[in-house]
């Protein structure tokens, strides 16, 4: 197919926001009333699940967080559908098995969107092609942004056993089981927005664990970490709705939980647990298919997870991450170039300065020289006092603009991440923020006012003055909002450990990048945690024949190079 190859998503695109916010709360209100997980359990499969034991061995890709920018998502699909792969001295075949691991696309998953940032990346990386024997299978499980639309883009793509690519679909719910050899399972769950998993979908599992025997191995793989969340967002409940699935599906059963597997967060974090008998019990954060990068710096080294109903904790330790701590934070100081790289909301910015401006200079206060306008009085203001006094008498009489102020504080303490600061104290850091704010733009005023009538001699209220004062806003606004979100960002994630998604999806970072590679052999499970440090950005386009005589892009450039994100692949005895 032929497709728009798109740029990283700007979040901090105004519209774009509007655009996300509301379907955001629309999901969320009318979510559990329209739950299509209900409506799956109408359809009759032929498969309860998804058998794969005949083989001898069985090669697994693990990729999440997939459908941004075409630079990344297309560098990430062209090393999944290689033939093998090298990395670090071991020989990779291409896998078997592709799971797929949440938000495949975004901002929102609008059938052009899934097309342009997922699909058509992934048909270009690996063309159907004729007469090659069977195709790597594909399976993949829905993030929140795949729920956006209420699951009915993501249905018609995974769900109805369509090709991607020379990848072929298979399941018929946006959950499934699969059948491994070496009595090894893996199991993929839907989260629905952060809620219960639904009754149908445990009824299911349930199911599928009447065809399982006592020992056998349980690889699960779900949309978002909820060990992490669970150490870092106040109040949140996903590891407890995990925890109740983990232990009344897989350990009352037999079963032998050993790997747990999400995206959501977009970077590769490896937590490891040694129960009583010594044996690990792993979790691997590992989002890094596309989407712009989280940072690493933030993570706890210790993750203890307190247990409900007498149970003992349960105490992570992280392994590894990629990029490492050092890199995460040097990353973190690029939003010192906030400005540069969201300018459009720099812009906004400046033009809510602009019109609060144009509000205040409406109105003037009586005084002893006559009826004067904020910007007249500021001319001949030379010291910060007499410039507070000046702009304090105007504002009694601009309730609007009064308004307006308290308006952008307020938006800015509503804007601040307290739920990753577990405080509401942090809601004071919103406070100077927007304060912040509100004296850049008296600031701006004075500076205008000093530059336009006592260096430029141009008169008040007149055309060429209010031209020219619309255009320093602008530009001198745009730059102002955007060094002070930039080192609110740089301040706040650093020093206060919050913010890790504002300041972060603020600089669409493309590279450092990551997907899983499983080998699963008689007696051991081998875990590649393939990285991806620098992603290809120049590709030669052309259009080819596919095999159906359709016109298809192909794409080639300098191939990224790869690395295990850790020192060693991972094993684990089953």
């Amino acid at each position: 197919m032929k497709f728009k190859p798109q740029k990283m998503v700007n979040w901090y695109d105004l519209p774009q926001l509007v655009t996300i916010g509301t379907q955001t709360i629309i999901s969320s209100i009318f979510g559990n009333y329209a739950d299509k997980r209900e409506a799956q359990a109408n359809v009759v499969s032929t498969e309860l699940y998804y058998d794969y034991s005949s083989m001898r061995d069985c090669w697994v890709d693990y990729v999440a967080d997939t459908g941004d920018g075409f630079d990344s998502c297309y560098t990430v699909a062209s090393l999944l559908a290689k033939p093998a792969l090298e990395v670090d001295g071991h020989q990779l075949k291409r896998a078997d098995v592709l799971i797929m691991g949440g938000d495949q696309v975004y901002p929102t998953p609008q059938k052009e969107a899934y097309d342009n940032r997922l699909k058509g990346p992934y048909e270009a990386a690996f063309p159907g092609q004729a007469g090659e024997g069977p195709c790597p299978v594909l399976f993949a499980i829905p993030g929140n942004h795949d729920w956006y639309d209420g699951l009915t883009s993501f249905m018609k793509l995974f769900c109805q056993k369509r090709k991607i690519g020379n990848w072929q679909t298979q399941q018929q719910r946006s959950y499934f089981a699969i059948r491994l050899p070496h009595n090894v399972w893996i199991w993929g769950i839907d989260v629905q927005l952060n809620s219960d998993i639904d009754y149908p979908q445990l009824r299911y599992f349930n199911e599928v664990g009447g065809h399982m025997k006592k020992g056998d191995k349980v690889l699960l793989c779900t949309a978002e970490p909820a060990w992490i969340y669970y150490s870092h967002k106040r109040h949140d409940q996903s590891y407890a709705r995990l925890r109740y699935f983990e232990k009344n599906l897989i350990e009352k059963r037999g079963f032998s939980l050993v790997a747990t597997f999400a995206g959501d967060l977009h970077h590769y974090a490896h937590y490891c647990q040694q129960d009583k008998d010594q044996e690990g019990k792993h979790k691997f954060t590992a989002g890094g298919g596309g989407a712009f990068m989280h940072p690493t710096h933030n993570l706890k080294k210790e993750v203890i997870l307190e247990q409900q109903g007498g149970e003992n904790a349960e105490v992570l330790s992280l392994q590894a991450t990629f990029p490492s701590r050092q890199q995460s934070r040097a990353l973190a100081w690029r939003n010192i170039l906030f400005v540069v790289l969201n300018w459009r909301y720099c812009l906004g910015m400046a033009a809510i300065y602009l019109v609060l401006a144009w509000l205040v200079q409406s109105v003037a206060d009586i005084g002893d020289t006559g009826t004067l306008t904020l910007m007249q009085r500021l001319r001949h203001t030379t010291t910060l006092g007499e410039a507070v006094t000046a702009i304090g008498r105007t504002l009694q009489f601009a309730p609007a603009v009064v308004l307006g102020c308290a308006a952008i504080v307020g938006g800015f303490v509503a804007f601040t991440d307290v739920t990753s600061g577990k405080t509401n104290w942090l809601y004071v850091l919103g406070g100077i923020h927007g304060l912040v704010h509100v004296a850049n733009f008296f600031a701006l005023l004075w500076l205008f006012a000093y530059i336009n009538q006592q260096l430029l001699h141009l008169y008040v209220n007149t055309f060429l003055q209010a031209a020219v004062f619309t255009v320093e806003m602008l530009l001198g606004g745009s730059l102002v909002a955007g060094l002070v979100m930039g080192f609110y960002f740089i301040i706040t994630n650093l020093l206060f450990r919050i913010h890790d998604n504002e300041a972060f999806s603020s600089l669409h970072y493309p590279h450092f990048k990551n997907f899983l590679r499983l080998h699963i052999t008689e007696g051991q499970l081998h875990i590649y945690p393939v990285g991806i440090r620098k992603v290809t950005t120049q590709w030669a386009c052309t259009t080819v024949k596919d095999v159906k005589g359709e016109d298809q892009l192909q794409f080639s450039g300098k191939e990224a190079a790869v690395e295990l994100m850790e020192a060693a692949p991972v094993t684990i005895f089953i």
